[in-house]
């Protein structure tokens, strides 16, 4: 996870509109699991299982922090698709000035 999260801040360095990808000063984190298969999945278990990548978000310094007050938990989506899974799909959104930034990766976790 941490070095999905390097490679993502290494590509957005090269953005026009952020040079030097300071890290977001507070943003919004939407995930989407894709699974293989349909079935009942808990939501809190699935956010306690993303923890590691929250903080492998903050040691890669796409964010400040990952407590609330530099950190909203967005929506939690499940997508079934067997071609993707086992996938995990980050949106981080800044909102800053009333304008949204967004950053998006997609991580494999095989």
């Amino acid at each position: 996870m941490f070095y999905a999260c390097i490679d993502a801040r290494n590509k957005l360095e090269r953005v026009s509109w952020r040079p030097g990808f300071p890290p977001f000063e507070k943003a919004r984190l939407t995930l989407t699991f894709v699974f293989p298969y349909f079935r009942e999945r808990d939501e809190d278990n699935l956010r306690a299982m993303f923890k590691p990548g929250q903080d492998a978000l903050v040691q890669a310094e796409l964010i400040k922090g990952d407590t609330p007050e530099y950190l909203v938990l967005g929506p939690l989506n499940i997508v079934i698709d067997r071609r993707r899974a086992p996938c995990t799909i980050i949106e981080l959104e800044e909102v800053k000035y009333g304008k949204i930034r967004t950053g998006k990766s997609t991580e494999n976790s095989q």
